[in-house]
C-alpha cells in the first residue's frame, strides 16, 4: 500500500509509507468566574466547604452560581448565566460541588461556555490590586461572601487553556468568589488571645471544652453558647463555676460547622455523622 511519490532527476523512485500534517485548531475565549475554597482570615473554612456542610454538596456548579448570584451585585450577571443556560457543554451541569473542595482541583473556574478548569487564582490576592474591586455579602454573623471582579476586560486574568477535539478554549477570569470571616461582633476577639480547646473535633455525640492551665478566666456567670453558620444561637449551657473540663451533648445538632463562645473567647468545631 506504499504510495508512489514520484521520482528524482536521477530516476530514483519515492514510495511514501506515512504522511504527517498539522491539524487546524480553532480558538475560543470564555469569560470565567473562579470559585475559590481559600480559607477565611480566621481559618473558618472555605466557601465550598461551607456550602457542602449546608447540604449543597450534590448541587451542580450552575446551581451554586444561581445561589450566589443574588448576593453578587451583578458580578454574576444575567448575561453570564444566560450563556450557561444555552451551552452545549454540560460539565457545569453534570459535576457536583463536592468534587471541588480538595486543593488538587480548586480554585475551579467556570467558563460561560460551560467548561471548567482548575486554576491557582485566589480572591485575596486581588484585594487592593489595580483594576479590581471587591464587594462583600454578609451571609450570617460569622462569614461573608467576597466577590473580587475586574473593572474592565484589560484586567481579565489568564486562567489556562483546555483543548478538546479541534478547539482550544482560553479561560479569562473576570471574577473570583470566596469566603472570609467577619471580624466584628461575637467573633471579634482583639484582646484575649488564649483559646480553650475542643475535643473531639469533629464530633458526633458530644464535645468536651478543655480549659488551658492559665490565661483563660471568663467571669462567673458567663454561658457557653453555640452558634451555627447563620449566626443563630442553637444551644446555651450555663457555667457558674468553669471547671477544667466541660462536656456538652451535641447529638441533636445537624451536621455542619459551629462556633462556641464563652465570654470573649470563641472556637469552632464540626459536627459529623
Amino acid at each position: 500500500y506504499y504510495i508512489d511519490a514520484g521520482a528524482s532527476s536521477g530516476e530514483s523512485r519515492y514510495k511514501a509509507f506515512a504522511i504527517a500534517w498539522s491539524k487546524l485548531i480553532k480558538f475560543d475565549t470564555t469569560k470565567t468566574i473562579i470559585l475559590s475554597n481559600e480559607i477565611g482570615s480566621q481559618d473558618s473554612g472555605g466557601l465550598l466547604d461551607i456550602l457542602v456542610s449546608e447540604g449543597y454538596g450534590n448541587s451542580s456548579l450552575f446551581d451554586v452560581l444561581k445561589i450566589l448570584q443574588p448576593h453578587s451585585q451583578e458580578v454574576i450577571n444575567a448575561e453570564f448565566m444566560n450563556h450557561l443556560a444555552v451551552t452545549n457543554n454540560k460539565e457545569v451541569y453534570e459535576t457536583s460541588l463536592q468534587n471541588f473542595t480538595d486543593t488538587s482541583n480548586n480554585p475551579i473556574g467556570v467558563g460561560d461556555n460551560g467548561l471548567l478548569i482548575a486554576t491557582p487564582i485566589y480572591g485575596r490576592d486581588l484585594m487592593g490590586k489595580p483594576g479590581f474591586n471587591t464587594i462583600s455579602y454578609n451571609r450570617n454573623a460569622t462569614t461573608k461572601e467576597m466577590f473580587a471582579y475586574a473593572t474592565s476586560p484589560e484586567y481579565y486574568i489568564d486562567a489556562g487553556v483546555r483543548t478538546i477535539d479541534d478547539t482550544a478554549t482560553i479561560f479569562k477570569a473576570y471574577a473570583v468568589i470566596w469566603l472570609d470571616t467577619i471580624t466584628t461582633g461575637i467573633y471579634d476577639n482583639p484582646v484575649e488571645k488564649t483559646d480553650f480547646s475542643i475535643s473531639p473535633n469533629p464530633a458526633s455525640e458530644y464535645i468536651e471544652i478543655i480549659k488551658p492551665s492559665e490565661g483563660f478566666e471568663p467571669s462567673e456567670g458567663y454561658a457557653t453558647k453555640i452558634y451555627n453558620t447563620f449566626g443563630e444561637c442553637v444551644l446555651t449551657v450555663g457555667i457558674q463555676n468553669f471547671e477544667p473540663l466541660q462536656r456538652i451533648d451535641i447529638s441533636h445538632l445537624p451536621v455542619g460547622l459551629y462556633f462556641i463562645q464563652i465570654g470573649n473567647y470563641t472556637e469552632k468545631f464540626m459536627v459529623v455523622r
